[in-house]
């Protein structure tokens, strides 16, 4: 039964990001946490996250700044290692509670959608890219420091998801490593991962198709306040 929910979440969180581009991580480690140890969630979800960018980078190929996401993923490569190691020396009850501000922070960010100043100092993107790298490493939630950094950028929004998109691709690899590097990926992870390989491929689909018929930012509403109620269940 739990490997069933633990497919249904991912399943959830795969249309999540296919329809409005992001979310994956933000929707299924805070499900999952309440399954299965974040030991093995979040080598899990960097797994589902792999496969499911490999389609999502080609999609939006022609809206990527490779020189911005060059950089950012970069600098996120110095601080994805200590995020790993994170994992493995922090209480597991911490870390939930820090997912838990993480994801009802953003909810409440995105809902809100506050009119941020604009960064034009070369130095911002060190810290958004060290603050990505090190959520992503720990509990896979390298989304939140850059969608900001992207709207603080005043990117477009072909540019903002093919960039986004482009960097979860190339932090997936790195966050992978720090999980083989720690010997997180155990026969439980892949089982999960292979059961799972349907759902990822039909949330890719259908999020995909319906992000042409429909208004993603209904959706993306929805689940900002979905995001709101996990976290803050986490922190309680």
């Amino acid at each position: 039964m739990t490997t069933a929910f633990i497919i249904l979440i991912i399943l959830v969180a795969v249309f999540t990001q296919s329809l409005v581009g992001f979310g994956l991580a933000l929707v299924s480690m805070p499900l999952l946490s309440s399954l299965v140890n974040l030991s093995i969630a979040s080598p899990l979800i960097a797994l589902v996250g792999t496969a499911m960018e490999v389609v999502m980078v080609i999609y939006y190929r022609k809206s990527v700044n490779i020189k911005v996401v060059g950089l950012l993923s970069i600098v996120s490569l110095l601080s994805t290692p200590l995020g790993s190691l994170a994992l493995d020396y922090i209480d597991q009850d911490v870390l939930l509670v820090t997912l838990g501000v993480i994801v009802a922070g953003y909810g409440l960010y995105a809902l809100f959608n506050p009119k941020l100043p604009e960064l034009n100092q070369r130095w911002w993107v060190y810290l958004f890219g060290l603050a990505g790298g090190f959520l992503g490493g720990s509990l896979n939630t390298n989304g939140p420091p850059i969608i900001i950094y992207g709207n603080c950028k005043r990117w477009n929004p072909e540019e903002f998801k093919g960039n986004v998109q482009s960097y979860f691709f190339i932090g997936n690899f790195a966050i992978i490593a720090g999980h083989v590097w720690r010997g997180r990926f155990t026969p439980v992870v892949w089982q999960n991962f292979l059961f799972s390989l349907p759902a990822i491929a039909l949330g890719l689909a259908g999020g995909i198709w319906l992000s042409r018929k429909i208004e993603p930012e209904r959706f993306r509403k929805l689940v900002m306040v979905l995001l709101v109620v996990i976290g803050v269940q986490l922190m309680i």
